[in-house]
């Protein structure tokens, strides 16, 4: 009944979230989404929770972020970017500015209540999950269930897949595609 989440890539604080049920019943998190003014939207619907406009990659650095006029298409990949630009008809890059990235370790150093366990990790940042995956510190936040966004058709695409590999290299196991 009560839990923890953080969810990397939070988007928005009802549409498309995978947290938002969560919230509902009485769970509380992080919420972390690198498109700026995002957390307008989530300080107003999700007070309970810790709301950041963060970016999150494997390093600190700059880097050119895409924004669509349908932010829920907003990534860090440029070729992903490029793609969607071409193909997705209605949708196309309206700008693109550079924001500093954290690892999800840092920002989960800095905001993660003292000794509060992560029961669900989120992650859905278009086509650079597998950099948030190797942003965090897993010995220190080892969250009890993740659910990231790989872009593979089958299972066993999936289970074969480098974020995959990764989790299972941390004690994790695929349970379920979406």
């Amino acid at each position: 009944k009560a839990g923890f989440y953080v969810d990397v890539g939070a988007h928005h604080p009802m549409r498309f979230s995978n947290t938002y049920l969560f919230y509902k019943i009485g769970w509380r998190g992080i919420n972390i989404e690198a498109m700026p003014g995002s957390m307008k939207l989530f300080k107003r619907f999700r007070p309970r929770d810790i709301n950041l406009e963060e970016s999150v990659y494997s390093e600190n650095k700059s880097m050119p972020y895409y924004i669509f006029n349908d932010s829920a298409l907003n990534s860090f990949d440029r070729r992903l970017s490029e793609e969607r630009n071409r193909l997705y008809g209605n949708y196309h890059v309206v700008k693109t500015i550079d924001l500093k990235t954290k690892r999800l370790s840092q920002i989960l150093d800095e905001y993660l209540p003292k000794d509060q366990e992560i029961d669900f990790l989120n992650i859905d940042t278009e086509g650079l999950d597998m950099e948030v995956l190797k942003s965090n510190d897993w010995e220190r936040y080892c969250p009890k269930v993740v659910l990231a966004e790989i872009f593979k058709n089958s299972l066993s695409a999936i289970e074969s897949s480098d974020a995959a590999l990764f989790l299972k290299s941390c004690g994790y196991m695929v349970h379920v595609k979406a």
